[in-house]
């Protein structure tokens, strides 16, 4: 199963994937869906239905980016991203200091320097970025 996050225009501001003891953000709307439905942040989505079509308007997250997020909630965001596995094969390429630094977080700081390591490594850009940071921080 996988919970679609939509806005107040329907648009798709994110998904998760069902995990055992998570409980979807309980800001915003949602709707349980096939995990095997392919869907894009950004999407369009008809609540009562449930069908995604494309978005003639290009999507563009709202709201401060965060400084910080939890280890638990940047993991999630990567989770939902399908970016967990890749992120974790990257972390074990670093030195031993940065994997410590890494797994024994307090916080995740949006401007640590394996954040941008991480970025470069995924293929993602600044707003990319910003958006993860963004989704994490709506996680409890």
């Amino acid at each position: 199963m996988k919970y679609v996050h939509y806005d107040e225009n329907n648009v798709v501001t994110g998904y998760t994937q069902f995990v055992v003891g998570f409980a979807p953000p309980t800001d915003g709307a949602y709707i349980e869906m096939d995990e095997t439905v392919e869907v894009e942040i950004g999407m369009l989505i008809d609540p009562v239905t449930g069908t995604l079509s494309a978005n003639p308007e290009p999507y563009v997250p709202v709201g401060p980016i965060p400084e910080t997020v939890s280890p638990l909630q940047a993991r999630m965001a990567l989770l939902e991203a399908d970016l967990l596995d890749d992120a974790d094969a990257f972390v074990a390429t670093l030195s031993k200091p940065e994997q410590l630094a890494w797994q024994y977080a307090s916080e995740v700081r949006r401007d640590n320097a394996i954040i941008a390591k991480a970025a470069a490594h995924l293929g993602l850009d600044d707003e990319r970025i910003d958006a993860l940071f963004r989704r994490a921080s709506s996680f409890a």
